[in-house]
């Protein structure tokens, strides 16, 4: 009897990482396609209201939004896997002292 396999939520966790790092860095890696849409689009109403001389101050809004949305998304699919994980091990915990208690040892 040994540990729980949770290779597969460590993966996940540390790629949960890995992206959550490269959205705070504001890096496009990190974000899905949905997300680097909604970047370029603000970048480029951006680069629209500063050549018609008008604030860019909704676009870059917009803009900032999406990266706090990616980032909070992300940590939530963090968390997820960790909740996931936990409950792995807690679940083969569980069957370990069942499995014990049906052969007597306790």
């Amino acid at each position: 009897m040994g540990k729980p396999n949770t290779k597969a939520f460590d993966k996940l966790i540390a790629d949960g990482n890995r992206r959550l790092a490269a959205v705070q860095r504001r890096e496009m890696s990190g974000l899905t396609g949905s997300e680097r849409g909604a970047i370029l689009r603000a970048g480029t109403a951006v680069v629209a209201k500063v050549a018609r001389h008008k604030s860019p101050a909704a676009a870059e809004q917009k803009a900032a939004e999406t990266w706090a949305s990616a980032a909070e998304r992300i940590q939530a699919e963090i968390s997820a896997a960790t909740s996931a994980r936990a409950a792995a091990i807690a679940a083969e915990a569980a069957a370990k002292v069942e499995r014990k208690t049906k052969r007597g040892w306790l």
